[in-house]
C-alpha cells in the first residue's frame, strides 16, 4: 500500500505499524506448535513406517499473508473510497449514505480489525441508474421516430425500482448546497414531475407500449412498497411516495387499485416519515395541492358508494390526514375543503361513534372517521356530540332511576334537570339552581316559568336561554364591554360581578349545546379559541380590535429608532371607570424601554396581557362553567370556528331555501292562496322582522348549522278566517296559520304576532 498517497506522514506511520502488527499476527497464527514441530521433525521416532518427510509450511504462510493483505486492502478501499453505489447498505462502505466519513488513521485501524476477523461484508450491487430529464426527453424523442424499445426498457426499470425512482428527476442543486434533501425539502422538482406525467400521458396515443409499461411498473412498485414501507425512515427513501402521488392518472377510477396500494404503503410508514411528508407538502403549489386533495377525496367518495371496505377507507383517510396537517401550516385551501359530502351523508354516525369510543380500547388499529374529525362537517359533528350527550344523559337518567328506587323519591333522583324560574328574577333563580349540580347538568333540561302554562317540550327552554342571555349581556350588569365596530362582546376587566355570574354564562352555553339550542351570542373568535385551549395571537387582536392590532403591527414593522419614536415602556395603561390604571407586562416594566431589539417581546407580552392576564379571573370562571357541561372528547372534534357555529348557528338566513323545504299540513299545500300570500309577505320583511318571525316559529332567531333548509318548518291550517293571531309550537318548529281572507289581513296579524312573541299565553 502506498501510504504517501494519503499525503500524511502520520497516516503512513500508522498504516505501517498496522501492517507490521498484522504480519506479526499472521506469523503467530502460522507458527507450528511444539507438538507439530516434534511430529514434523524427521529425526523424531515414529511408529508409522509410511511416514514421509513434510515440506516446511513457508508456502502456506505466504498464502495467508497475501490473503490478509488482500482483505486489508479491500476493507481500506471500502472505508475510504466506497463502491460507487449511492444506495449501498454495507455498513463499512464509504458509499453508504448512512455512514459518516472516517480519516485514514481510523480507516486503517478498522480495516485491520475487519481483515483479522474475516468479517468483510459485500457491497450492494447497483440497481438501474436514475433517470434524468434530458435522458427521458431523448427517449421520448426516439420513440416519436419509431424506436420505442429503449424508452420501454428504461421507463419500465426506473418506475418499478424504488431506489432508481427515488434518485430520478431531482431538483437542481442550489449554489453552495451539495444536497437539498432534508426533512423540510424533498429535492423533487414538482414542475418537472408535472411535465414528466404530461409527456407520459401523451404516449397513450403516440406510443401505447410505453404507457402500458409505465402503468405496469407503477402498479408493481406500489404493491412492492407494501412490504418495505415499515422499514423506511430516511428522507431519501420517501421521495418516490411524493412523486407517485402526483400521478394525474389516479383521477381515473381504473387506476384506483394502484392508488390504494400506494396509500396503504404510506399508512404503513413510521410516524416520523408521515411528518417528513407533511413538511414537504407545505412547499407544494396551491394548485397541485388542491388537485391531490381532490384525488383522494374522489377515491373516498367512490369507495363509499361502492365497496365500503373499511380498510380501504382507512388508508385513504389516513393519507389525506398527512395533507390536512400540511394545510394547517401552509393554508393552501380552506379547511372546509377537507369535508367529504359522501362521508357526511352516507356514514352511520352511531356506529362510527361506537368504533371511536369503544373499539380502540380493544384494538388500537380500529378505524373511525371521528378519529379524523376534519373530514366531518359541523352538522355531522353536532350529531356526534348529540349522540355523546344522549349517552351521558341516558347514563345519568338510569342512575337517577336507581337512586329513585333506593332513596324513596329523593328530589335529586329526577331523571331531568328541572329549572323553575321567575321572569322577574331570572338570573338569580337560575344561578341558585345550577351551581353545584355536577353530573346532573348532563340530564335533559326542562324549564318551567312560574305562573305560566307552557309545558317544556323544547320551546320553553329556547325562550329561557334567549331571555337569560339578554339579561346577562345587558350593559347594566357591566360583565361585558360591547365593541360597536364589529358588534362583539369582550370580558370587562373592571366587572363588579362575582365569578359565579361568569361561570353561569359558561354553564348556559354548555347546556344549550347539550340540549340542541342555538343561541344569539356575539363573542369574538378568540373566545372560542381559548375554550378549545388554543393560545391567542396578535391576529386575534387584529380581528377583535382592528385599531389596536394595526398599532402593534406598525410597531413591529417600524425600522427606525423605536425607543425614541414610540416612547413606550413595558407598562400599559387602561381605563377603570374614569381612572387610569397601570399594569407591568414584566417585572419592573415601567423602567424598561421598548427598543428595536425587544419590540417583538413587547408585542407578545401585550397580546398575552390583553387577551389572557387582564381577564384571567372572569374567563377562568366562564371556562370552568362551560367545561363542566361540555368538556370531553366529543367537543374536541370541533375546530374553534366550528364551535362558534355550533353555539350560534348559521348567520345566513336564506328564506328562499326555507320556503323550498317547508312542509304543509291540515289541508295546506305550497299552492294554497294563503301560503302564497304568507311567503309574499315574508320576503318583503326586513332582516330584523325575519329574525323575529324565526324566533316566533322556532324559539330561536338563528339558523341551524346547515342553514334554514334543514330547519324542518311545518305550517298547518289554524282554522278558518278569523281575527286570531298565528301561533306556534316552537318545540316542533310548527306554525299554525289561520286561513285569512286577504293578504293585508294576513300581514297585519302576522306582524302583530311576531312583535309580541314572548311568553306562552299568546294562543
Amino acid at each position: 500500500i502506498n501510504a504517501e498517497t494519503w499525503g500524511n506522514k502520520q497516516s503512513s506511520f500508522c498504516v505501517l505499524v498496522s501492517l507490521r502488527c498484522a504480519k506479526k499476527s499472521l506469523l503467530a497464527m502460522a507458527e507450528p506448535s511444539n507438538d507439530q514441530m516434534k511430529s514434523d521433525n524427521p529425526s523424531s521416532p515414529t511408529n508409522d513406517p509410511m511416514q514421509v518427510e513434510t515440506v516446511p509450511a513457508q508456502t502456506d504462510m505466504e498464502k495467508q499473508r497475501l490473503e490478509f493483505q488482500r482483505r486489508f486492502q479491500q476493507a481500506f478501499a471500502q472505508l475510504t473510497q466506497g463502491c460507487g453505489n449511492s444506495r449501498c447498505t454495507n455498513p463499512n462502505c464509504a458509499s453508504n449514505p448512512d455512514r459518516a466519513a472516517v480519516d485514514p488513521n481510523m480507516a486503517a485501524a478498522t480495516a485491520l480489525q475487519l481483515a483479522t476477523s474475516g468479517s468483510l461484508a459485500e457491497c450492494t450491487p447497483p440497481g438501474p441508474a436514475p433517470l434524468t430529464v434530458p435522458e427521458f426527453l431523448s427517449l421520448l424523442s426516439h420513440a416519436d421516430q419509431g424506436d420505442t424499445l429503449p424508452a420501454v426498457h428504461r421507463i419500465g426499470e426506473v418506475f418499478s425500482n424504488a431506489d432508481a425512482l427515488n434518485d430520478s428527476f431531482l431538483a437542481t442543486m442550489r449554489a453552495g448546497q451539495p444536497n437539498c434533501l432534508s426533512e423540510q425539502e424533498s429535492c423533487v422538482n414538482i414542475e418537472v414531475m408535472s411535465m414528466i406525467y404530461a409527456k407520459l400521458q401523451d404516449t397513450r396515443t403516440k406510443a401505447p407500449a410505453i404507457a402500458v409499461t409505465f402503468d405496469t411498473a407503477v402498479s408493481t412498485l406500489s404493491s412492492n412498497l407494501l412490504v418495505r414501507a415499515k422499514t423506511i425512515t430516511h428522507p431519501r427513501d420517501l421521495r418516490l411516495f411524493y412523486m407517485l402521488l402526483e400521478n394525474p392518472l389516479f383521477l381515473d377510477p381504473s387506476f384506483h387499485p394502484a392508488l390504494l396500494s400506494l396509500m396503504k404503503a404510506i399508512v404503513r410508514l413510521p410516524s416520523s416519515a408521515h411528518d417528513i411528508l407533511s413538511n414537504w407538502y407545505t412547499k407544494h403549489t396551491k394548485a397541485k395541492f388542491q388537485q391531490l386533495v381532490g384525488v383522494i377525496q374522489q377515491f373516498i367518495t367512490i369507495q363509499l358508494y361502492s365497496t365500503r371496505l373499511i380498510d380501504d377507507l382507512a388508508a385513504a383517510t389516513r393519507t389525506l390526514n398527512i395533507l390536512y396537517q400540511a394545510n394547517e401550516k401552509a393554508r393552501f385551501i380552506p379547511f372546509t375543503e377537507f369535508y367529504n359530502d359522501a362521508v357526511n351523508s352516507e356514514i352511520n354516525l352511531k356506529d362510527d361513534y361506537k368504533r371511536w369510543k369503544v373499539m380502540p380500547v380493544l384494538d388500537r388499529n380500529t378505524f373511525a372517521f371521528c378519529l379524523y374529525p376534519w373530514i366531518l362537517d359541523p352538522a355531522s359533528k353536532a350529531k356526534v356530540l348529540q349522540i355523546d350527550s344522549i349517552v351521558q344523559m341516558r347514563n345519568e337518567f338510569q342512575e337517577a332511576i336507581v337512586r329513585n328506587l333506593f332513596m324513596m323519591g329523593s328530589a335529586s333522583a329526577s331523571p331531568y334537570l328541572i329549572l323553575k324560574v321567575r321572569r322577574d328574577n331570572l338570573i338569580q333563580d337560575t344561578l341558585t339552581q345550577l351551581v353545584g349540580r355536577g353530573a346532573e347538568l348532563k340530564k335533559p333540561l326542562k324549564v318551567h316559568f312560574i305562573g305560566e302554562e307552557g309545558v317544556d317540550e323544547g320551546g320553553v327552554q329556547k325562550e329561557f336561554f334567549q331571555l337569560l342571555l339578554k339579561q346577562l349581556f345587558d350593559p347594566a350588569y357591566a360583565m361585558f364591554i360591547a365593541d360597536e365596530e364589529n358588534r362583539t362582546f369582550w370580558f370587562n376587566v373592571n366587572s363588579f360581578e362575582t365569578n359565579l355570574q361568569f361561570e353561569l354564562i359558561g354553564l348556559i352555553l354548555g347546556l344549550a349545546i347539550y340540549n340542541g339550542v342555538i343561541l344569539d351570542v356575539h363573542f369574538p373568535m378568540v373566545v372560542y379559541k381559548k375554550l378549545m385551549d388554543i393560545p391567542p395571537t396578535l391576529q386575534d387582536i387584529k380581528d377583535m380590535n382592528p385599531a389596536l392590532g394595526r398599532g402593534l403591527q406598525q410597531l413591529l414593522d417600524f425600522e427606525g429608532d423605536v425607543e425614541n419614536t414610540f416612547l413606550r415602556t413595558f407598562q400599559v395603561s387602561y381605563d377603570s371607570f374614569g381612572e387610569v390604571k397601570y399594569a407591568d407586562l414584566k417585572e419592573n416594566g415601567q423602567n424598561i424601554a421598548v427598543t428595536n431589539e425587544n419590540k417583538q417581546e413587547y408585542v407578545d407580552l401585550y397580546v398575552k396581557w390583553f387577551l389572557v392576564d387582564s381577564v384571567e379571573s372572569q374567563f377562568r370562571a366562564f371556562y370552568r362553567g362551560f367545561h363542566n357541561v361540555c368538556g370531553g372528547d366529543a367537543l374536541k372534534l370541533f375546530r374553534h370556528e366550528e364551535l362558534e357555529l355550533l353555539i350560534c348557528g348559521s348567520p345566513e338566513l336564506d328564506f328562499v331555501a326555507l320556503e323550498k323545504h317547508t312542509l304543509y299540513d291540515d289541508g295546506y299545500t305550497a299552492e294554497s292562496t294563503v301560503i302564497k300570500n304568507f311567503w309574499s309577505v315574508v320576503h318583503e320583511m326586513s332582516q330584523e322582522q325575519k329574525k323575529r318571525l324565526l324566533f316566533f316559529a322556532t324559539g330561536s332567531d338563528r339558523a341551524p348549522i346547515k342553514g334554514l333548509a334543514s330547519l324542518g318548518l311545518v305550517i298547518s291550517r289554524g282554522g278558518p278566517d278569523s281575527d286570531r293571531l298565528p301561533s306556534a309550537h316552537t318545540c316542533f318548529n310548527h306554525m299554525l296559520l289561520p286561513e285569512y281572507s286577504s293578504r293585508e289581513k294576513l300581514k297585519e296579524r302576522l306582524l302583530t304576532a311576531i312583535e309580541n312573541a314572548e311568553g306562552f299565553g299568546l294562543m
